[in-house]
């Protein structure tokens, strides 16, 4: 009935996606896509650059916090 998004948990990425998101069912850092409406590829390309900054930017404050 639905493919899923995983590790979408990320508060600011839900906040800044949220009315984008707001069409979908959503649970434990999941994003349940609808099988019989088209691939929302726009959006899925925003999420996945949104959570690579993120992991960036947690990268950065783990090389920062060890030198």
């Amino acid at each position: 009935k639905h493919y899923s998004l995983f590790a979408v948990s990320s508060e600011s990425l839900l906040e800044t996606y949220k009315e984008e998101l707001s069409r979908y069912e959503m649970s434990k850092g999941t994003i349940k896509f609808p099988l019989d409406e088209p691939v929302p590829v726009d959006l899925i390309r925003k999420i996945v650059r949104h959570r690579v900054e993120e992991n960036r930017e947690r990268e950065t404050v783990k090389r920062t916090a060890k030198k």
